[in-house]
């Protein structure tokens, strides 16, 4: 069994498979991929040197430089007719932190089942950007730091040490060294077990209650080191994803307004868009709800889920959920996942909210008949 296949290369593979009968290789494709000792253009010299053919492996993700255990496994799969198997239902982090990860790296596939009453922080925003406007210097000449965002990024540490529950742990992560040296520097002896600063690569793996990210980059840092970060993607949703309750971003928030990734995401808010054929069912019900004498509430949040309307009647508040179970997207999950899916979200709303009430209603009824659908939740007449 390889775990963390992704940041495994293919010769850290092959030796494994050799002595297999069976191999379960596991790892996600947008997480980090492994560090490669050997120079691609050493790579390519080898690979004339024996007379292999790049194309052919490349089409099977054997290329050593630029490839990874998960790939060259993936690929041999597929070229034996089989099918990557998805492991889809995420328990870590708090929805608000993983739902902007999961739009951007994984198409919505990713069914949110974090207890979030049982993380150690209990925040009202679970994503805060902090907007520093610093100078990158590149102290060594290769890497970058940022003495602005250093000093904020102390300040929020000194901050959330005396705020957080003395049983919730931070973590600090910067794509630069440059930066997590500097950072170390200034928070000094109180990085250990609390508190502990790295880039992504020594983050891999591990989890904190609370993870702040550091880009460095800004306005003014030098053209070719700002593309590199904005095209490291696996690294952000790496330092994102290693968080349980809170995600604070500090740095030049136009800078990556303006490039495109999970960055860009999290700087224009995390807000959860409406799934597919959606909004229009929600909007007839909201619609029908007010007719009939309700004042109903529009994505009410408890513990980070969210219902689609908040209804009160005699009986006590009522959840709904308009479920678009067996509808919506063709190329989206099975009409079964989906469904199961919906039934899971209703019931962690319920359990956040303690509401004794949540109803789910099939979207095509609030088209066709929404005034039947009041009835049932006790909404006028």
């Amino acid at each position: 069994m390889v775990d963390e296949a992704s940041q495994c290369t293919v010769s850290d593979l092959i030796p494994l498979l050799y002595r297999a009968k069976r191999a379960l290789v596991i790892g996600d494709p947008n997480q980090l991929q492994p560090v490669h000792p050997l120079d691609p253009d050493e790579d390519r010299r080898i690979r004339a040197t024996h007379q292999l053919r790049e194309q052919w492996l490349e089409d099977r993700s054997l290329i050593h430089s630029g490839s990874s255990a998960y790939h060259a496994a993936a690929s041999a799969l597929a070229g034996s007719g089989g099918e990557v198997l998805w492991l889809d239902e995420h328990y870590r982090c708090h929805p608000d932190i993983v739902t902007p990860v999961n739009r951007r790296f994984y198409a919505g596939r990713l069914a949110v089942c974090t207890w979030t009453a049982d993380l150690a922080v209990a925040p009202d925003r679970a994503v805060r950007w902090l907007d520093v406007q610093g100078r990158p210097e590149r102290p060594d000449g290769r890497s970058c730091s940022n003495p602005e965002e250093v000093d904020q990024v102390a300040e929020l540490v000194d901050e959330l040490d005396r705020t957080l529950p003395e049983n919730a742990d931070i973590g600090v992560v910067s794509p630069f060294r440059a930066q997590v040296r500097e950072i170390e520097r200034r928070l000094g002896t109180r990085v250990g077990d609390r508190i502990r600063v790295g880039t992504a690569y020594t983050s891999q793996g591990g989890e904190r209650d609370v993870i702040v990210i550091s880009p460095a980059a800004a306005q003014g840092v030098k053209r070719t080191t700002g593309d590199w970060a904005a095209r490291q993607q696996n690294l952000w949703n790496v330092a994102a994803t290693r968080a349980w309750a809170g995600l604070y971003v500090v740095g030049d928030r136009e800078y990556w307004s303006e490039r495109d990734g999970l960055l860009r995401d999290l700087a224009h808010g995390a807000d959860r868009a409406d799934g597919p054929g959606l909004a229009e069912p929600r909007a007839r019900l909201f619609e029908a709800l007010g007719d009939a004498g309700a004042q109903p509430r529009v994505r009410v949040t408890r513990g980070g889920y969210t219902c689609d309307l908040q209804i009160s009647t005699p009986y006590g508040d009522t959840a709904v959920f308009v479920d678009t179970a067996g509808g919506g997207d063709p190329g989206a999950l099975d009409p079964g996942r989906t469904l199961q899916r919906s039934v899971d979200e209703a019931v962690l709303f319920e359990q956040m909210s303690g509401l004794r009430t949540v109803m789910r209603v099939p979207a095509w009824r609030c088209l066709a008949e929404p005034k039947a659908v009041c009835d049932e939740l006790r909404v006028g007449g």
